[in-house]
């Protein structure tokens, strides 16, 4: 919860103080964290969990070498089209943008270690005190008038949790995991990122697009709202991986039955809660994040508010079919969702802010159906003997 609190409280101070034509580049560089964090600390999180149980536990240089060469595409990628993203012509916001791969791969590795010694209150300390710093901080710069600038810095500064490192062993293991480095990561981290950027990706496509910035500012602190419960289910995810790897070892095929049932009564249910809800509070949030100057359509906020729970759900279904050995699996069906759900939304021929979220809230029903289906004996696993 500390986590998605504390990010709640950098957007909160940082929209409130700067005010949201300001606020736009700081919106897209913690939007280009999210994604390296659901590319980089969600795989390498996995790779270090999993490594518990694999005998060869080297590090490969392509795998070493991934986040960096990722920094140099997103430097590349954010420098090219600066003037458009961030606003400016200056090449401090791509730089920033370039270490938000690195800064998140160094994240996972340290979430994963906590993890794979079973350490719980040491990673929930870590998972609460990175965007912790990015509060505190974001409090700081409101009291003495700091620039936008400063805020971005923030963003950056938060990866300094990566130092809380565990000292202990990794206890002994039952039962091994034979499957390689680079198919873990790969398959991880494109599900990740697919994952995440469902929730994060509206505000980046809009501004792609030439959207004003304060409505891109908006779109962006509605769906920060939103994510919070994300965020949060996001802090669980090393331990839930740590003992679903273990029962995937084991061959419990219950536990996996029992988690595609309940994540999938969780997804509907609770998504047609969501929508209700976030359709009949939107004024008051708009309140909050920027005194009311902002709003979007009910349709939109209901759309939304569904998105954020079902994306709870099939982040729960990813981690689960991960944990499983079945990384490549999950990465193509969410593929396929979000090819059939973009593809839906292109045809419709609508670049408004109902039509993006829609066009997720599409996303995220079609990747449910599809991870909720997975059945089988999972790759790459020896069971445990004795």
């Amino acid at each position: 919860m500390a986590t998605g609190l504390g990010g709640f409280i950098f957007i909160v101070v940082a929209t409130r103080t700067l005010g949201l034509d300001a606020f736009a580049p700081v919106s897209q560089l913690w939007t280009i964290w999210a994604l390296a964090a659901a590319v980089m600390t969600f795989s390498y999180q996995q790779l270090t969990i999993r490594r518990a149980w694999q005998e060869d536990s080297g590090t490969s240089p392509v795998v070493a070498a991934a986040p960096l060469a990722l920094a140099m595409v997103v430097f590349l990628a954010s420098a090219m089209s600066s003037d458009r993203l961030f606003g400016s012509s200056s090449l401090g916001w791509p730089a920033a943008a370039a270490a938000m791969p690195v800064g998140a791969a160094l994240i996972g590795v340290t979430r994963g270690r906590w993890a794979a010694r079973s350490r719980y209150l040491g990673l929930a300390t870590l998972v609460a005190s990175e965007n912790g710093i990015r509060a505190a901080l974001a409090l700081l710069f409101a009291i003495v008038g700091a620039s936008a600038g400063w805020y971005g810095a923030a963003i950056l500064i938060g990866f300094a949790a990566a130092l809380f490192i565990p000292r202990t062993p990794i206890p002994a293991r039952h039962g091994s995991i034979r499957e390689s480095a680079g198919s873990m990561v790969g398959g991880a981290g494109l599900a990740g990122l697919l994952a995440h950027s469902t929730l994060v990706l509206p505000p980046l496509i809009a501004a792609g697009l030439g959207a004003d910035p304060k409505e891109v500012s908006i779109l962006f602190a509605y769906l920060a709202a939103l994510r919070v419960p994300y965020q949060i289910a996001l802090g669980l995810v090393p331990r839930a991986a740590e003992r679903w790897t273990q029962a995937s070892v084991d061959d419990d095929r219950s536990m996996f039955t029992r988690i595609r049932v309940a994540l999938l009564a969780v997804a509907l249910g609770g998504g047609a809660l969501a929508a209700l809800l976030s359709a009949a509070i939107g004024d008051p949030l708009a309140g909050l994040l920027f005194d009311g100057s902002g709003v979007l359509s009910t349709s939109a906020r209901a759309l939304a508010g569904a998105a954020a729970v079902m994306a709870v759900a099939n982040l729960g279904l990813t981690v689960a079919g991960i944990s499983d050995g079945r990384a490549g699996v999950v990465a193509t069906r969410w593929a396929a969702g979000v090819v059939a759900a973009s593809t839906a939304v292109v045809m419709s021929g609508r670049t408004d802010t109902t039509a993006i979220l829609a066009g997720v809230a599409g996303t995220e029903i079609a990747v449910l159906f599809l991870l909720s289906a997975m059945h089988g004996t999972p790759r790459g696993v020896e069971a445990a003997v004795g």
